[in-house]
């Protein structure tokens, strides 16, 4: 007999797991010699190499504060290119960024990044542009230098929000970022990047705008599961926990056996039917997201339940 008790709660992650000015209600107004000045946002960092000479010679750059009353406050304006000043910040891709502390990523809940947008697209119907949001957690050792953020590179298991619609209305999103559940990270970057032209091949012509306000990290499920009473089960499950396969090794020969994956939620993301194992099977879980699982063996009238943990 399994008995589990399972609550389940939504809460917005507080502590080191917040995004600092994620509401954007902070800026700072910086000026240079030239007389020219514009609004930053606090903690956050525009990419040196397509901003460090047009903000100093024409004052003009990525971040600008955007502060129309349907941002209820004031929330981040990005641009690629200025239609009022075509020279300005001219360049075919152009980022900016935030890396702060986060080291308390919960092993039993699901994470998201949240947020909403506003992306005008290109001015030219003949340029496509693309708005990419960015969000990854990182061990320190596995971080990328800050010089690789600003030439906007990220690491392949970054989770990539790729918007080419415009969308001139508030939306909103969200970043499925589960996958990171459990592992040790000491940091967190998120990174917003508006690029002319598609894949590898840029155009310089025209401009883009985005907006992005109200940025939060949820913790959708704060789960707490109690496990107790297994007794007498019918099968041995190993590794535990594993990354790519799971192998059942069943305590007796049995016929006509179901096997089904479920997650915390009670949802079945994989399952087959044996029409008998003699010993053991290895099943294949690598296309299933990382997280807390349930390994279900039915056989013979009997359901027979052990947790795995995939990472």
């Amino acid at each position: 007999m399994l008995v589990i008790i399972l609550t389940i709660n939504i809460t917005v992650a507080t502590g080191q797991t917040q995004v600092p000015n994620g509401s954007f209600e902070n800026f700072q107004t910086l000026t240079n010699g030239g007389g020219f000045s514009w609004d930053m946002p606090l903690d956050w960092t525009e990419s040196l190499v397509p901003n460090v000479f047009t903000r100093f010679a024409q004052g003009e750059g990525f971040f600008y504060k955007y502060d129309s009353t349907d941002a209820i406050g004031s929330a981040l304006l990005m641009h690629r290119g200025r239609p009022d000043n075509p020279s300005a910040a001219n360049v075919p891709i152009n980022s900016g960024f935030i890396r702060f502390r986060s080291d308390s990523i919960p092993s039993n809940s699901k994470i998201k990044l949240t947020g909403r947008y506003k992306y005008y697209g290109a001015d030219q119907n003949s340029v496509v542009d693309t708005f990419k949001i960015v969000a990854y957690y990182a061990r320190e050792q596995d971080t990328l230098g800050l010089m690789d953020l600003h030439l906007r590179e990220y690491p392949n298991n970054a989770e990539v929000l790729t918007i080419t619609s415009a969308d001139t209305a508030w939306k909103n999103f969200e970043i499925d970022l589960t996958k990171f559940s459990g592992m040790h990270t000491e940091y967190m970057t998120i990174n917003f990047i508006l690029k002319s032209g598609v894949a590898n091949q840029f155009a310089y012509q025209g401009y883009s705008r985005a907006v992005v306000d109200d940025l939060n990290i949820i913790q959708v499920g704060n789960i707490n599961l109690t496990e107790f009473s297994q007794n007498n089960p019918t099968f041995d499950l190993f590794p535990n926990p594993t990354a790519d396969f799971v192998t059942i090794r069943m305590h007796s020969a049995s016929s006509g056996v179901d096997i089904e994956i479920v997650d915390v939620f009670g949802k079945v993301v994989q399952s087959r039917r044996y029409d008998s194992i003699e010993d053991s099977v290895r099943i294949d879980i690598r296309n299933i997201e990382p997280g807390i699982y349930f390994i279900k063996v039915l056989s013979k009238g009997e359901i027979s339940t052990q947790r795995v943990l995939k990472i």
